[in-house]
């Protein structure tokens, strides 16, 4: 049975970076490392001694990145995004919220654009909670879930240079 690249002289078996994440939802690839798994989640991986960036499953980014945690990490708040946008609730006012990750977040209309609003259940010393609005508005509801959702749960990934 084959391995992949992982059999392969010049392809490096350490040393990557995961340079972004993506949620295939229901489709499917084969990790481009393997070569035999099949991935929803796609960690994107760069290395300075290989010319291509390989799209792999977290199993084989952990092993490249020599890091399991952050590739499981990176995974978990993946299928977090992909759930987002259940559950949602309509407020009286015209808008929708929803409670999440220790957070109340409400997207609503303003000016014929959508708009985020972020409660967090952190106090400050002045026993106040943390409040955020997006500085930017949305054309799509779909896009001020995700805002709030990214803010919410940022997705570690590491500039590749």
């Amino acid at each position: 049975m084959t391995r992949g690249k992982w059999s392969l002289a010049g392809v490096p078996h350490r040393g990557w970076r995961c340079i972004d994440a993506e949620d295939l939802g229901e489709e499917r690839i084969k990790c481009e490392m393997c070569e035999l798994q099949e991935i929803r989640y796609v960690h994107h991986m760069a290395h300075p001694k290989y010319p291509n960036v390989l799209e792999v499953g977290s199993s084989c980014a952990a092993d490249m990145e020599e890091d399991v945690s952050a590739a499981k990490k990176r995974e978990k708040t993946l299928a977090k995004r992909a759930v987002w946008g259940r559950g949602w609730k309509q407020r009286l006012g015209g808008g929708l919220y929803k409670v999440f990750g220790g957070c109340v977040v409400e997207v609503y209309m303003r000016d014929q654009r959508w708009t985020v609003t972020i409660l967090t259940a952190k106090e400050t010393i002045q026993k106040e909670k943390e409040f955020h609005r997006a500085k930017d508005s949305f054309e799509a509801m779909v896009d001020a879930q995700l805002y709030a959702f990214d803010y919410i749960y940022p997705l570690k990934v590491e500039p590749y240079s």
